[in-house]
């Protein structure tokens, strides 16, 4: 069970009840009750945006109880665990409510992926998952929250031994490319705000726009390659991996390199290219410059990296 602390002006702007209040409202000139989302409904708001106005509660039977398991729509997220891309080993469909769907979700990936612990010396031992959970929890709530559910297609999670595919119907607005994503070089957009804000007043989105690098800074952290973004198909798929980041060295001689073909290249072009978030980029750069390989000339803005041979 999720708790949300939605305060009572934040529901009743945007017409949210709770199952208590719901038992206590009673049909009459402006409500009616609908046990599933059918031609009744459409034509009772007909009436009503006709007439003065009225509500319609839809998952609701006659005297006013929620309809146990009622959706709308047959949107869900196909969860499996692969030995192979074409071999299952264990298969779950989510179909819920959709903070208990991301709950959902992550059960099943803690079910398939690997935990260790720790001996740190302290009376307590240290969890590690194969994957970062903050940064997954972070994937699959953004996967609930940006969904186009005008599109019928299924949300899926695909476990292997050592990625995950998650895949999402609905491309990235148009007016953001993954470069833009990659460089943190875009203004927040939500597909749909009221799904939006309903998780953010939960507590369950911690700020607009910030979830992307979160979730990079997450597996740098961990020591674990980045995940890849990308637009595919008819929606969007995030694929992050146990595999251990690359070695810092190499990091360090791509960076090199890149400042030699562009001396004037940014930190945000080289994250990039690099497929790293830019604090890791500055830290690098940092070593660089520590090192006497390279140095800075002239203001952040207007100057150029220099390579000492």
């Amino acid at each position: 069970m999720v708790s949300l602390p939605l305060s009572k002006p934040y529901r009743e702007k945007y017409g949210i009840l709770f199952t208590e209040e719901i038992q206590q409202t009673r049909e009459n000139s402006s409500t009616e009750f609908k046990s599933s989302f059918n031609d009744g409904v459409i034509e009772s708001l007909t009436a009503f945006a006709n007439s003065k106005g009225g509500k319609v509660l839809i998952g609701v039977d006659d005297s006013g109880k929620p309809v146990k398991g009622f959706t709308i729509g047959i949107e869900s997220f196909e969860l499996g665990r692969f030995s192979t891309p074409t071999s299952i080993k264990d298969g779950q469909t989510s179909r819920s409510d959709l903070f208990t769907e991301v709950e959902e979700v992550l059960a099943f990936i803690r079910k398939h992926i690997n935990k260790e612990y720790i001996i740190t010396g302290d009376p307590q031992r240290e969890e590690r998952w194969q994957y970062p959970m903050p940064a997954l929890r972070e994937i699959v709530t953004n996967m609930v929250v940006h969904r186009d559910y005008m599109n019928s297609g299924d949300s899926s999670v695909k476990i292997f031994d050592d990625y995950i595919e998650f895949f999402n119907p609905g491309h990235l607005p148009d007016t953001i490319t993954i470069e833009q994503l990659l460089a943190d070089d875009y203004s927040s957009y939500a597909r749909n705000r009221k799904v939006a804000a309903t998780f953010k007043e939960a507590q369950l989105i911690e700020k607009y726009g910030s979830g992307i690098r979160r979730i990079r800074e997450a597996f740098e952290q961990y020591g674990l390659k980045a995940p890849k973004f990308e637009n595919f198909q008819h929606g969007f798929r995030v694929v992050v991996y146990a595999e251990r980041a690359t070695d810092t060295g190499k990091t360090s001689g791509k960076i090199i390199a890149y400042i030699r073909e562009n001396p004037e290249i940014t930190i945000p072009n080289l994250a990039r290219l690099l497929g790293i978030t830019e604090r890791s980029v500055e830290r690098n750069i940092s070593q660089l410059q520590r090192a006497n390989k390279l140095t800075r000339i002239g203001p952040a803005k207007g100057g150029h990296w220099e390579v000492i041979d």
